[in-house]
């Protein structure tokens, strides 16, 4: 069995070490029977997206920081307030106790099981000013902080220090760059003709109807409404590509439109968030009544079978479009 794990830090950072010593671990824990593949980075999206993945089945582990954590399980912010442990055993009496535990419970209502907390080290101020040694020092300071957040009904927004030093000119090697995928560019261009490329049926397009996009069973093609946007074409394409796969060309006789749509939407909904292309979130209200009374092996080839068609349709426009084997736009677009 393989596994996928990761991390947003480049490989030498302190958190890609735990998770490659984990990796280890259970590697030799199991004989070699499981094996997990460490991708870090950002490779495989943001610490949001990968959070997502693994939510929807694509992805099987991510480390992530308790920032982006709290935005899936909110009593994480509980555990992250400034000067509220004395020491780091204090620290992991904390975590490692009941009430890091009763936090791990909540990540639950998002399809997310917590495994542990990992300590990268404390987090200081850093100031020109002054010295800081209680909350009352900070008084009148203005504080950088990771991304929007809000107080008192408004959003505020914090300083972007990425925009001045990221990690890889910071410690260690550089990250690969984040792919993000904009309409009427050569990227997204390439992208659709990937997707394409990788239909098992005939896609074609209707300036006539009202649905974006829908694979039909019954002639085994896909239709797309031409009145779309790239970033409209890019997620509904990428859904209706997973319908006809799972017809797999009438050969899966169970084949229902309802039946599948939550598959498809998860699919289609990583690989949107994977490649930055906005896109609601699927309903996965009925993900414990899928489950419910299905044996552990179950389960696992339903996710095995999501992770397939993710990871598929990833590496195939991540290829494509990758700066390394770039190509130039062909004159006619794919889909429009």
């Amino acid at each position: 069995m393989v596994l996928r794990l990761a991390n947003s830090h480049n490989a030498e950072h302190i958190t890609s070490q735990a998770c490659q010593m984990f990796a280890d671990l259970v590697n030799e824990k199991t004989d070699g029977r499981i094996t997990i593949e460490c991708h870090f980075a950002g490779e495989l999206g943001d610490e949001r997206s990968t959070i997502e993945q693994c939510q929807f089945g694509g992805l099987d582990f991510t480390r992530v920081s308790s920032g982006a954590s709290a935005e899936f399980a909110p009593l994480m912010n509980a555990l992250q307030m400034p000067y509220e442990y004395t020491s780091v055993d204090h620290l992991f009496e904390v975590l490692d106790g009941e009430i890091g535990q009763e936090v791990f419970e909540t990540f639950k209502d998002n399809n997310l099981v917590g495994i542990t907390y990992l300590h990268p080290g404390s987090r200081n101020f850093f100031n020109s000013k002054k010295e800081i040694h209680t909350p009352a020092d900070l008084a009148g300071m203005k504080i950088r902080v990771s991304d929007t957040y809000v107080k008192d009904g408004r959003e505020y927004h914090g300083y972007k220090i990425g925009r001045v030093f990221d990690i890889s000119q910071t410690h260690g090697k550089a990250g690969v760059p984040a792919l993000s995928l904009k309409d009427n560019t050569p990227e997204m261009d390439a992208a659709l003709r990937r997707l394409l490329d990788s239909s098992p049926v005939p896609v074609v397009t209707s300036s006539t109807m009202y649905q974006d996009a829908v694979y039909d069973p019954k002639t085994q093609s896909i239709t797309v409404s031409s009145r779309l946007i790239d970033s409209k074409i890019f997620a509904a394409l990428s859904r209706e590509i997973v319908h006809a796969g799972i017809h797999d060309h009438g050969r899966y006789p169970y084949y229902t439109r309802e039946d599948c749509a939550m598959d498809a939407e998860s699919v289609s909904y990583m690989l949107c968030r994977n490649f930055g292309v906005e896109t609601p979130q699927p309903d996965v209200s009925r993900v414990g009544q899928v489950f419910d009374g299905m044996e552990v092996q179950d389960r696992r080839g339903v996710v095995d079978s999501l992770q397939k068609y993710f990871r598929k349709l990833q590496n195939d426009i991540q290829r494509e479009i990758s700066p390394q084997e770039r190509k130039q736009p062909e004159q006619n677009r794919p889909v429009r």
